[in-house]
């Protein structure tokens, strides 16, 4: 089962760049992926991806964060999104 992308990205308010259509489309292949980019440029955006997608086929996904602060956000987004 795959995630839906078109629901999942209709929260966003900006286009997905390349780097996270090409990190989707690994994704839905089956393939790992690691997404080295600058703060800022969307990585967050695979990773609540690869979240839904995880979920969507019944697995467990984990998401860390260097502070306590960003965990907590991340969490209350991820709650909402997902």
């Amino acid at each position: 089962m795959r995630a839906d992308r078109a629901e999942l990205t209709a929260h966003y308010d900006f286009p997905l760049d390349g780097f996270q259509l090409r990190a989707m489309d690994a994704l839905d292949d089956g393939e790992s992926v690691l997404v080295a980019a600058p703060t800022g440029s969307g990585k967050t955006v695979v990773a609540e991806y690869a979240i839904a997608a995880a979920l969507a086929d019944g697995k467990r996904a984990f998401y860390t964060a260097p502070i306590k602060a960003l965990s907590n956000q991340k969490y209350h987004d991820l709650a909402a999104l997902l």
